[in-house]
């Protein structure tokens, strides 16, 4: 199972440094920010929580389908299917790899955030408590991302449906942006899109012929 995790790093390693460059530029430029600040009012972490993560939906939801369109193009899942690999330590060993790059961004990121508030801000202010709600969100939302991108990938390729799904991930998220959903209402709502998304592509998965 190990080794089936690290291909799927490897494989997709282009996602993972990318993830890894955004998730240490975000810090720094946080961190750059605070240089001289006394007080959270001159501290802006909404800027940071949602410039780099809405790149970051777009790079979870590509991370999913490539695991999916790239080994069916390049026949990876016949291939493993010949080894004593079964179908479902297959597809445990993709979402594990997706779910540890979200964690490589999501992780450092929160440690950041949480050091400028509990160093320039009262943690109980508004702007933190936004922050960090915001920053939960787009956490359950890069793992529908993600899911989708599982679903998708199934696809024939063809550029709408593709496209389609990313477009729809990004529009929710602007809605969540701009109407402000708390992670209280939003939960109840990505929390059932999350499990099928992932049941769905599961079922592919097992269904599928290599």
């Amino acid at each position: 199972m190990l080794r089936l995790i690290i291909r799927e790093i490897n494989d997709r390693i282009l996602h993972f440094a990318i993830v890894i460059g955004l998730a240490s530029a975000i810090v720094v430029m946080m961190l750059f920010s605070t240089i001289g600040s006394t007080s959270g009012q001159e501290v802006r972490l909404e800027g940071f929580t949602l410039v780099g993560l809405v790149i970051c939906v777009v790079i979870f939801y590509g991370f999913g389908f490539a695991q999916i369109q790239s080994d069916r193009n390049k026949k990876v899942f016949a291939f493993l299917s010949t080894l004593a690999v079964t179908r479902g330590m297959m597809f445990l060993s993709k979402v594990i790899a997706g779910l540890v790059t979200i964690a490589v961004f999501f992780i450092p990121v929160s440690i950041a955030i949480q050091f400028v508030i509990r160093r320039y801000m009262s943690p109980m202010s508004i702007q933190s408590l936004a922050v960090t709600d915001m920053l939960w969100s787009v956490f359950f939302i890069s793992l529908t991302a993600y899911g989708l991108g599982l679903v998708v990938g199934w696809g024939n390729g063809k550029i709408i449906p593709t496209l389609g799904g990313l477009f729809l991930t990004l529009l929710f998220y602007s809605i969540v942006v701009i109407k402000g959903i708390h992670l209280g209402d939003l939960l109840p709502v990505v929390a059932p899109v999350i499990i099928s998304c992932f049941v769905i592509a599961y079922r592919k998965f097992m269904a599928a012929s290599f």
